[in-house]
């Protein structure tokens, strides 16, 4: 997956998706790469980003958008309810895309957040501290994340997380 940013108020103007798919997804401005792209790696971030971990999506009608989204080749692994909200979970290549029910039915999709897996979470929350929150124990076992503040000013929802442990929720496991 790769994303655009630079969209209206500095968040995310679409995303490229890999596979056969045609169009955009629910309304979301899509392109489509070809299935096999090579990985590239490029010079290590200051903040020590290694990855993007998730991608966060809002909407109107959880139904529609994850029909959306499944229809361009994503699986929904799970749904969940927290705070009041359905959510559902989808794996796009390595990334998992995370699909928020807002309280508005019938809203379009947009894209929300994004989650940036880094090797140090602290070391990047420190160099950081005005535009971070503590780190905390997150929604996944073993994993901690920090959330951008809203004073930070970005265009888009933010949080660090640190990598993976292996919990049976990664790409290819049922």
């Amino acid at each position: 997956m790769t994303l655009e940013l630079g969209g209206a108020g500095g968040g995310f103007a679409g995303w490229s998706l890999e596979g056969g798919g045609a169009g955009d997804v629910d309304g979301l401005a899509t392109g489509w790469a070809a299935a096999e792209r090579a990985e590239t790696e490029g010079a290590p971030h200051p903040n020590g980003a290694r990855s993007i971990d998730h991608v966060v999506l809002s909407t109107g009608s959880l139904a529609r958008t994850t029909g959306a989204l499944e229809a361009a080749g994503a699986e929904v692994r799970r749904v969940a309810e927290r705070g009041g909200r359905r959510q559902a979970f989808l794996w796009l290549g390595d990334v998992i895309c995370e699909v928020v029910e807002a309280p508005a039915p019938g809203a379009p999709a947009r894209f929300w957040g994004l989650t940036v897996v880094v090797a140090d979470l602290d070391t990047a929350v420190a160099a950081a501290p005005a535009a971070f929150g503590p780190a905390r124990e997150a929604v996944q076992p073993g994993r901690r994340i920090a959330p951008a503040r809203r004073e930070a000013g970005l265009g888009v929802a933010l949080a660090l997380i640190t990598p993976h442990r292996r919990t049976g929720f990664e790409p290819g496991s049922d």
